[in-house]
């Protein structure tokens, strides 16, 4: 009977054992899949939030095969429909982009031999692999008046929430009030029609899913550049990167 005993003892023990381990494999299993992400000391905007891991983002480092031509690791990174491979004039302000946490291009930076921009194009994929705003200065063309534009792309972080953001864009305009022109708020996804994206984001690469945004254009080259600046400390991670640029080009 003793034994008996023991051997259920035993028996239970096991199973309770089992069962504790199959919750702590469950917890630390749906824990794994949070990311947390805590940007302190630099802005009021750059709180402690969550942001659930996606494993469709690409990798940095298949980020930085594609911009050379090469194949991706990961099936589905890049497309032949759409150019990522960079020539060396591009390469510079590749490299200074990924440090500034913004990219800064001629026109919409078009090159007519590729049909689009390989630029605008790999830079968005690398905001996707980090997971923050892709900010672009889109630099006028021609001797005409100077009308520069700043794209803040929310759509690398795949999510459809990002009103804090753009409150927080529309607040950074007051140190340039005299030379913004005009401003726009093209992020609200139920607003343009797209329906629902949380699949999208959760399944589709970068290139497949639409842009989402927040548009302020400059009559100062200056301003607008020193704006694309501070949001990108603020909300991107940036970092000032000093580097002489003529911007009467």
């Amino acid at each position: 009977a003793m034994m008996k005993s023991l051997l259920l003892e035993f028996v239970f023990t096991l199973n309770l054992l089992s069962m504790m381990s199959f919750q702590v494999h469950s917890f630390s299993k749906y824990f794994s899949n949070i990311q947390w992400t805590c940007n302190s000391g630099k802005s009021s905007i750059q709180k402690c939030f969550m942001s659930k891991k996606n494993n469709i983002r690409p990798t940095i480092d298949d980020v930085e095969r594609i911009s050379k031509g090469l194949a991706a690791k990961r099936r589905g990174t890049g497309s032949r429909s759409v150019p990522h491979r960079l020539n060396s004039e591009e390469r510079i302000e590749w490299d200074l982009a990924k440090k500034r946490r913004f990219l800064t291009l001629r026109g919409s930076g078009w090159r007519k031999e590729r049909g689009d921009s390989p630029l605008a194009n790999i830079y968005r994929n690398y905001c996707d692999a980090v997971a923050v705003p892709c900010i672009s200065v889109l630099r006028s063309i021609g001797n005409t008046e100077v009308s520069d534009q700043v794209i803040v792309d929310f759509s690398p972080l795949r999510k459809k929430s990002v009103n804090e953001l753009v409150v927080y864009c529309m607040e950074a305009l007051s140190s340039f009030n005299s030379s913004v022109t005009q401003t726009a708020d093209n992020s609200k996804i139920d607003d343009l029609g797209w329906g629902d994206l949380d699949k999208v984001f959760d399944e589709e690469p970068i290139w497949r899913i639409p842009v989402f945004s927040f548009v302020a254009t400059f009559s100062v080259r200056s301003d607008c550049k020193k704006y694309a600046e501070k949001v990108a400390l603020d909300i991107a991670e940036g970092q000032r990167v000093n580097v002489d640029v003529d911007d009467s080009k």
